[in-house]
């Protein structure tokens, strides 16, 4: 992969009232502050998103900022359009620019459905899913883009918001994560914290 970073925009504040974000998520799943491995990725978060009144333009800063602690080469931000109930790409971010161009353009124009592709699945179990089989869980053609562009691995978590899941995001790469309880724990915290941090009407 070529370095340098490609970023692309596709597309008020609600804090913790006073609780310190990792330590409420981290009792809200019975873990120990100690033992989050996402607490310096949580902070820089809040330095990203706390300022902003637009997720926009704050995404794809976000979804480096992710990629980069995750090992990911590639990273998306999908969105719930509770209107349409489906899930838009509102931002993504990648470490390459032309083997990616075809599935950014399915990324850009795609709109996935509840159970659609490995972000609809998240998005209906509210639960984090990573593969390292693109072809077997990711929809038809983005599963054969990513897999052109050299990607043999995939990681989703939902982003939480008032026990919802307001939006998903999506890292791709060679790097083989673990699929443990322990560690889709560790997504779940990152995804409240992102969802509590979003700015004003980011979360619906």
């Amino acid at each position: 992969m070529h370095k340098g970073s490609r970023q692309r925009n596709l597309g008020g504040q609600r804090g913790w009232s006073g609780r310190h974000p990792i330590l409420a998520c981290c009792k809200l799943l019975n873990m120990s502050k100690r033992s989050y491995l996402f607490e310096p990725l949580a902070k820089t978060i809040k330095r990203i998103l706390e300022p902003s009144k637009d997720i926009s333009s704050t995404a794809p800063v976000l979804l480096e900022a992710v990629a980069n602690c995750l090992k990911g080469e590639w990273a998306a931000y999908w969105k719930v359009n509770s209107e349409e109930h489906v899930l838009r790409a509102i931002a993504t971010w990648s470490n390459n620019s032309e083997p990616l161009k075809p599935l950014l353009r399915e990324t850009e124009t795609r709109a996935l459905t509840l159970s659609e592709g490995a972000p609809g699945r998240v998005w209906n179990s509210e639960q984090p899913l990573c593969t390292t089989d693109l072809v077997r869980d990711m929809r038809l053609p983005r599963s054969l883009y990513a897999k052109a562009a050299g990607f043999s691995s995939g990681l989703w978590f939902p982003i939480r918001y008032n026990q919802a899941t307001c939006g998903v995001i999506e890292s791709l790469g060679q790097h083989s994560w673990p699929g443990d309880q322990h560690f889709f724990k560790q997504l779940m915290i990152l995804g409240e914290i992102i969802g509590e941090t979003l700015p004003e009407g980011a979360q619906s």
